[in-house]
């Protein structure tokens, strides 16, 4: 990911994750649970830190950016850029069909 993409990733993940915290926001009604919200958190002090995500932690990121954009209710444009950017910060040649056939029927459920 370049620089450009990694800094506008990094301001939306941080936008997201306040907005995850305050109680005000209808994304605090999205429900993750901790080791969840930690993966949130690690993956926001990489970014920042330009630390590489590892292979470990790619396909429950992915998996992750499905939920939230399922619980959050976006429409499928919206949840397509939020995996989109998720796939460029791991690598898209790194997918699987099997973790795509997990993103998709996450997002169709």
């Amino acid at each position: 990911m370049d620089n450009v993409n990694k800094m506008m990733f990094q301001m939306l993940l941080g936008q997201f994750m306040a907005a995850l915290r305050s109680s005000n926001s209808p994304l605090s009604q999205i429900n993750l649970t901790d080791q969840e919200r930690e993966m949130l958190d690690n993956l926001f002090y990489k970014i920042q830190s330009g630390q590489n995500i590892s292979e470990q932690e790619q396909e429950p990121l992915l998996i992750l950016g499905a939920k939230i954009a399922r619980q959050a209710n976006l429409n499928p444009a919206s949840a397509a850029q939020l995996i989109g950017l998720i796939e460029n910060l791991v690598g898209r040649d790194k997918i699987t069909p099997e973790i795509r056939q997990k993103i998709n029927d996450i997002l169709n459920s």
